[in-house]
């Protein structure tokens, strides 16, 4: 979080303090959302690795199942030092810090599609990974924050597709940025309010989706921060959503 300027006398004005705070307690919202699916993953490996390991698989599959776990705690990891950073008021959400490096996109959505799979398990639905226009889709960016984009899309629309139905995802490789598209079916949103999904205080009917979230406000967050664009359609009850992250 940018360091406030005191007022002459090196004192806070109110409203600064105020908008200190409430910066802070955003940062501390938008990272505390973020935990979740993290946990609720490493919780679900680490019971699948009891049943294995009683059930005596294979090591190589044993070490998969560890492996998963090992990633995603290192994921959290680097979030809680995103908190502590903001408990020390050097970053917030306004300059989120973005490390970027040479990606290859696809590994990164494969990975997740795996994980997350994990979760569809109970209301069959199932998650098909496809590629349109190359062979290889490679991308500056920060993989860990784009994991986070992809894996709180993919935790709505496990949440709201209807029973044995396909969330679809579609990487393609446009002439200036790759695009994913993530679809699935049982969207009860009117598409009027396509465009407002994206703001912090949004409101799902409650009957329907359940509370207030963050997670679509932190995706559009990073994805803008990448310098790129999320946006979302919806038609007949399929809801799409769409980010581009630029060469």
């Amino acid at each position: 979080m940018a360091q406030l300027s005191a007022a002459p006398g090196g004192i806070l004005t109110q409203a600064q303090t105020d908008s200190h705070v409430g910066l802070s307690n955003l940062f501390l919202s938008v990272v505390a959302h973020d935990l979740r699916n993290p946990i609720h993953l490493v919780k679900m490996n680490a019971d699948l690795l009891k049943k294995e390991i009683k059930s005596k698989k294979s090591a190589e599959k044993l070490e998969h199942r560890i492996s998963n776990i090992q990633r995603i705690s290192e994921s959290m990891g680097r979030l809680v030092d995103l908190l502590l950073d903001a408990s020390e008021c050097k970053t917030g959400v306004a300059s989120l810090p973005i490390q970027k490096r040479k990606t290859e996109l696809f590994s990164v959505l494969e990975s997740a599609v795996e994980n997350y799979s994990l979760l569809c398990s109970k209301s069959n639905v199932n998650i098909r990974l496809y590629t349109i226009g190359g062979v290889d889709f490679l991308v500056s960016c920060d993989s860990d924050r784009i994991e986070q984009v992809f894996g709180n899309l993919l935790d709505n629309a496990i949440k709201y597709s209807p029973r044995n139905s396909d969330i679809v995802v579609v990487l393609e490789k446009k002439e200036s940025c790759l695009r994913v598209c993530v679809k699935n079916e049982g969207c009860l949103l009117n598409a009027q309010y396509s465009g407002l999904i994206f703001d912090r205080n949004f409101v799902f009917d409650a009957r329907s989706y359940g509370a207030k979230g963050l997670g679509l406000f932190i995706c559009k967050l990073i994805i803008e921060a990448h310098g790129g664009k999320i946006w979302a359609e919806v038609d007949s009850g399929i809801f799409r959503i769409y980010f581009e992250l630029p060469f």
